[in-house]
C-alpha cells in the first residue's frame, strides 16, 4: 500500500465484506447475538440472520473466491 493511503473501515466492516463474497454476493448484517434466553431456558428473542440483498454479482464473487 502506498504511503498516505489507508483502509478506513472497522474490523467488522471488513469481515462483512469478506462474508458477502463468501455468500456469493449477498450481504448478511453482522450480529454478535444469536438469541436471548431466560435463566430457565425460555427463549425471549431469536436474532435470525438478516440480509440486505445482493451487493455484487454472484459470478464476480465466485471469481474473487478463486
Amino acid at each position: 500500500m502506498a504511503i498516505g493511503h489507508e483502509i478506513s473501515v472497522t474490523s467488522i466492516q471488513l469481515a462483512a465484506a469478506y462474508n458477502a463474497i463468501a455468500n456469493r454476493g449477498v450481504y448478511v448484517v453482522p450480529s454478535l447475538i444469536e438469541k436471548i434466553e431466560k435463566p430457565d431456558g425460555t427463549l425471549v428473542r431469536n436474532f435470525y440472520p438478516r440480509t440486505k440483498g445482493r451487493i455484487i454479482k454472484s459470478e464476480h464473487a465466485v471469481t474473487l473466491m478463486k
